[in-house]
């Protein structure tokens, strides 16, 4: 019994495109779910640590050390304090101070990890408004 070769091409080159379209779909989903979880950690920063922060030592904060310690009473209920220090462990996070005043901030956070982006974050306390946009 013989076996056609183009046949047997054919077949091997159509399972290679399917790897490689299959791969390319799994790294996009990645990326997406990283993207993802920037977005929820800038939310926490703009909602819950910068402004806290500022309120308990009256000064805007120039790092994101205190992160870890502010989430660890939540940490060993599952929920979103264990995400978020996920993602400060593996995103490395650095937040770069742009300008400050006592009642406002721009600051730069930059996520080091593989197809990590950069956010600008502005916050007024004034007129309570925060907003973050990727760079």
């Amino acid at each position: 019994m013989s076996v056609n070769p183009r046949f047997t091409k054919w077949k091997l080159a159509s399972a290679l495109v399917a790897l490689a379209l299959f791969l390319f779909a799994v790294s996009w989903l990645l990326l997406a779910q990283r993207h993802l979880s920037e977005y929820r950690y800038m939310l926490f920063l703009e909602n819950s640590y910068l402004t806290r922060a500022k309120g308990e030592a009256g000064k805007w904060p120039v790092d994101l050390v205190g992160v870890e310690q502010l989430l660890a009473p939540k940490i060993d209920s599952p929920g979103e304090a264990v995400f978020l220090v996920h993602t400060h462990r593996s995103a490395r996070p650095t937040l770069e101070v742009i300008r400050q005043s006592e009642s406002a901030f721009d600051g730069l956070v930059r996520f080091h990890w593989l197809g990590g982006r950069a956010y600008r974050i502005r916050l007024d306390l004034n007129r309570r408004t925060a907003e973050s946009a990727p760079i």
